[in-house]
């Protein structure tokens, strides 16, 4: 073993020496960086989350999934965003799909009343392993409209459970009421960019089964 570990070592040595250095291009970046990624969230309910002086205290109702994109042309006062519902006790599921408008040097966005008519019909839940129709579709709404208010992205604002930086995001969400009465859902979106640890979810799969 210790003949195999030293060959291992001389031919690592070996290849470092060998090796040359090149330059390499930096990768192209959006429009829109860094506003654009994936992010998990926490949804609460607005009301409450704005009127509490400790916001930790607060119980989120929900989580979503953010992803903000760039748009087909690239532009940089635009973005798409589209914002999943994880978890629900309904038959219909929220998946926005809708192109807002976006400062990208203060790193802000929002949108009101924004036609979500990029919708698909259907959207699958990775985590409960199902799919739902999308709210839009299946309650038949003419006009089914989204206002996204105060949005923003704080760099490296969120500390992970690991023990690192991620990026920090927030807005409000409003939408039509899942039973289409003409009432309206307003919700607080908290969260941070996507890490792919799943360490840093740990609280999200103890949501997810009642804990």
């Amino acid at each position: 073993m210790k003949n195999i570990l030293k060959s291992l070592l001389a031919l690592a040595a070996v290849a470092a020496v060998s090796c040359e250095t090149y330059d390499v291009e930096a990768p192209d970046m959006t429009a829109v960086a860094p506003l654009d990624g994936r992010y998990i969230c926490w949804a609460y309910d607005y009301d409450e989350y704005a009127a509490a002086s400790d916001k930790s205290a607060v119980e989120p109702v929900n989580f979503y999934e953010t992803r903000i994109s760039a748009t087909e042309g690239n532009d940089s006062d635009k973005i798409w965003i589209y914002v999943t519902e994880y978890l629900n006790n309904y038959p219909l599921a929220d998946c926005t799909c809708a192109k807002i408008g976006c400062n990208v040097s203060a790193r802000t966005f929002s949108a009101a009343g924004v036609a979500n008519t990029e919708s698909p019909a259907i959207m699958f839940n990775p985590l409960l392993g199902q799919g739902y129709y999308t709210i839009d579709y299946r309650a038949g709404f003419a006009s089914y409209k989204v206002t996204i208010g105060d949005g923003k992205l704080e760099l490296k604002g969120y500390d992970t459970p690991t023990g690192h930086k991620a990026d920090a995001i927030s807005f409000s969400f409003e939408r039509a009421a899942q039973d289409g009465n003409g009432e309206s859902i307003k919700l607080m979106i908290v969260g941070h960019r996507y890490t792919g640890w799943g360490e840093d979810y740990e609280d999200f799969n103890d949501f997810i089964d009642g804990e």
